[in-house]
Formats: structure tokens, sequence, C-alpha cells
């Protein structure tokens, strides 16, 4: 007969080498996979593929925000001088729009009907999505110039790597942008 299985060996997380990875990542071969998830929330497979399409949201979100805020002070002025508007900045005493600096009451009621509107469009095919062997976690079909399509696995597995390490860093940065706003009242940039 065979042996007895010995007793089972810790993973230790990537990210935080002192706490032991979640049985539930510890196993899996996944991009951006640090085996970081202190709460145990990912505790089964749904759960782990749900929290995975919610962190790229939240990243590719992230990534346009931290660009989007250098240039909503930066250029806010002189584009709405040229459109003959009110530039939102002058509200918020040069920094971006914002919940906490004001300034978004400014905007047309129009403008978030419409952002709303696109945000349920967004969503509506997502509301039954396909089964997770049959999709990336992000993916939405969408690659105009075939990028994705060119690429072999190792190239495919870089490229998330390296989206998923850039919106983590872009969820830090628009998150110091916001409290160094609001600590300071005066613009990043």
């Amino acid at each position: 007969p065979p042996p007895p299985p010995g007793p089972k060996q810790k993973v230790m997380s990537t990210a935080i080498p002192f706490i032991e990875a979640p049985e539930m990542l510890a196993g899996e071969d996944l991009a951006g996979n640090n085996l970081f998830d202190p709460l145990n929330l990912a505790t089964s497979k749904s759960r782990l593929d749900f929290y995975r399409e919610a962190e790229i949201r939240h990243c590719r979100l992230a990534m346009l925000a931290a660009a989007n805020w250098p240039l909503a002070e930066l250029l806010n002025k002189p584009i709405a001088s040229v459109l003959n508007l009110p530039a939102l900045t002058d509200y918020t005493g040069g920094r971006a729009p914002s919940i906490p600096n004001g300034g978004l009451g400014q905007v047309s009621a129009v403008f978030w009907l419409a952002v709303i509107a696109i945000g349920i469009l967004a969503e509506v095919g997502e509301i039954n999505p396909l089964a997770p062997e049959q999709k990336l976690a992000g993916d939405l079909g969408f690659d105009p110039l075939g990028l994705w399509a060119k690429m072999d696995a190792r190239g495919r597995r870089e490229m998330q790597d390296k989206e998923l390490a850039n919106g983590r860093l872009a969820m830090v940065a628009i998150t110091a942008f916001v409290i160094e706003e609001f600590a300071s009242k005066s613009a990043v940039f």
C-alpha cells in the first residue's frame, strides 16, 4: 500500500510572505495571482471568478481615472474656453472636480444621465456571463488592433500580469490623488 499522505505543506503569499496563502488560491495558475486574500473572500471557484472580474474592471477604471486626474487639472480651463463654457476647476480652486473637491454639481444633468446609460449598456452583456472556462476575466471581446490574437500564450499571460500590476498601482495612485487634494486643498498637478 502507498504511504499515508504527509502533513499538508503551507504555501505562503508572495505579496506578503509572512501570511499563509488561502487554499483556494494556492493551486490556481492565474494572471496576477500573488496568493493574497487575507480575508478569505474567495471561498469557491465562482466567488474567485467574480472577484477577478471585479478586480480587472476596477483596475481599468483606476487607470483611466489616474490618467484623467492630471488632464482635468491641466486642460480644463483651456478646453472650456475654446468651447465657451465655464471651467469646472474655477469652482474647485484649480483641483480636479470630484466628490471631495466639489465641482461635479456644475456638470449638466444630461451628461450624468448619459454616463449612467452608458454604464448600464456596458453591464447588460455581463448579466449572464459565459462559463469561466469559456472566458477570461475582463475579456470583453474588444481587440480592434488584433494584438491579443497575434500573441502566444506566454505573451498573453505577460500582458495580463502587466495590466493587473498597472491597474493595482493606479488604484493606489488615484486614492493618493484624492487624499492629497482633500488634505492639502491644493491641486496635485
